[in-house]
């Protein structure tokens, strides 16, 4: 028993940390994105999507209108899935 508690606690620390990729669909992103850049969400396409593995998402937006490096605050277990409006900067 005494090599399993560190096991679980390890696995334990995990699930409550969560990874905001796997909370924050992309159809979530988009829609928060294009809402804050003023566009439809059928206007707005997300790439290069990464995460600093506890509650920043970061990626860039495409609009007609430009393109844009947002971060993405929330999202994870620890937050409840909440999460804040993207803050983007031109590219």
């Amino acid at each position: 028993m005494l090599t399993t508690k560190p096991i679980l606690a390890c696995l334990g620390l995990l699930i409550v940390s969560g990874c905001t990729d796997a909370l924050v669909s992309d159809n979530r992103l988009r829609s928060n994105t294009a809402g804050v850049l003023g566009q439809p969400d059928s206007a707005v396409t997300i790439t290069d999507r990464r995460g600093d593995g506890l509650v920043n998402t970061y990626y860039t937006a495409h609009t007609p209108r430009g393109d844009y490096a947002c971060t993405l605050g929330g999202g994870s277990v620890l937050t409840l899935g909440e999460i804040n409006p993207p803050t983007c900067n031109r590219l």
